[in-house]
């Protein structure tokens, strides 16, 4: 089933969730500096890489971009 969500607002909506992906979106939601512009994999991965974030959370945003792409089809 085809999701057509912007990224970030598919990513919001999985907070709840008990994975690499629901962290993701909880590190994306309580980060009052996160780009509104990160609407891509690269630029939210320059964004986290520009905080010398883990490379756990590098893995759990392409996991989420992964499976947001996947919905999108």
């Amino acid at each position: 089933m085809s999701d057509n969500r912007p990224f970030l607002t598919w990513l919001a909506l999985q907070a709840q969730r008990d994975d690499a992906v629901g962290d993701c979106a909880r590190d994306m939601l309580d980060d009052p500096d996160w780009p509104p512009t990160a609407t891509t994999y690269a630029t939210a991965r320059v964004y986290l890489e520009s905080l010398q974030a883990s490379h756990l959370a590098i893995a759990a945003l392409r996991e989420a971009w992964s499976e947001w792409q996947q919905r999108q089809r």
